[in-house]
């Protein structure tokens, strides 16, 4: 999709970003020397219905794209879903502390691949580059994790001294590419989703402003396939993130249900779960159903 790969689209990201980065410091700020005063305007919680769950959302009418395939290829579209069930369940209710420890990894995993999708289609790397970038987001925030945990008490510092390496990185490894300012933008983006790992002290915050880049990403090229391939009716798109984002917000915000381990709190994070694997097909060009529909938009 030609929209996704210009500045404007990688300018309105980053815009985003800092604006909810900006909202989010100060609700930190005032959450601490203000007593909640303004508990009502939790970013996180307007993050995951505006943004979050919409991008899960998404899945539903993909995979409806893609209904043949449940048929051509059972093994991967079913047998595998049905096994992640089984693990899943018991591992969210009799061991839960290893059940999050997955879920965090399939989050950065699937979160990282994208931002090695959309620098691809951005900045046009050369081999080299494109084969570094994703260990790079890995590595950072691995880095990133262990500074929350380690030294909240430098969190400024930290913040300051990663972003300047990060440019840095930026500026010596896009040295050569033709797209000069562009290009380095584009690098940066899938670091900037885990600088606010560094700089807030809650964590589940710090997720919900950093991938808020990974989830805008998503939710305009996911639009484009579900409009423009499949030819869904605009209307019917809306509704079904409507729907799904108001039931799934309201049961992980704690509106249903205060129990962290109720079955109301895992269905939505399993289909979270289902969203990472199965965005781990439905993107891949080299599968000529995926190819077919694909080309008419990216």
């Amino acid at each position: 999709m030609k929209f996704v790969a210009t500045p404007n689209f990688l300018l309105f990201c980053i815009l985003v970003f800092i604006s909810l980065f900006i909202f989010a410091s100060f609700y930190e700020f005032q959450s601490v020397n203000f007593e909640n005063s303004f508990s009502y305007l939790k970013p996180e919680l307007l993050i995951l219905f505006l943004l979050a769950e919409p991008h899960f959302a998404f899945t539903l009418p993909l995979l409806f794209g893609y209904r043949n395939l449940f048929l051509k290829k059972k093994f991967i579209f079913i047998f595998i879903p049905l096994i992640i069930l089984i693990i899943s369940s018991y591992l969210f209710f009799f061991h839960f502390y290893i059940f999050s420890m997955c879920f965090l990894v399939a989050n950065v995993y699937h979160v990282n691949r994208q931002s090695y999708a959309f620098f691809s289609m951005q900045a046009s790397p050369s081999d080299f580059d494109k084969s570094i970038y994703e260990w790079l987001l890995h590595t950072f925030f691995v880095i990133a994790f262990v500074i929350h945990n380690t030294y909240p008490q430098y969190k400024i510092e930290l913040t300051f001294i990663s972003l300047a390496s990060l440019i840095f990185l930026s500026i010596f490894i896009m040295r050569n590419n033709k797209k000069k300012i562009y290009s380095k933008i584009s690098f940066l983006q899938g670091f900037l989703i885990w600088l606010p790992v560094i700089w807030f002290n809650n964590i589940i915050i710090a997720f919900a402003v950093g991938i808020s880049i990974h989830y805008l990403q998503y939710l305009v090229i996911s639009w484009s396939v579900c409009s423009k391939s499949f030819k869904y009716s605009s209307v019917l798109i809306i509704l079904t993130l409507i729907s799904y984002s108001s039931m799934s917000s309201m049961s992980l915000s704690g509106i249903f249900t205060s129990n962290k381990l109720s079955i109301l709190i895992f269905i939505p994070t399993f289909l979270q779960l289902l969203h990472f694997y199965y965005d781990s097909f439905i993107w891949k060009r080299n599968s000529p159903d995926i190819n077919s529909i694909l080309k008419k938009t990216i």
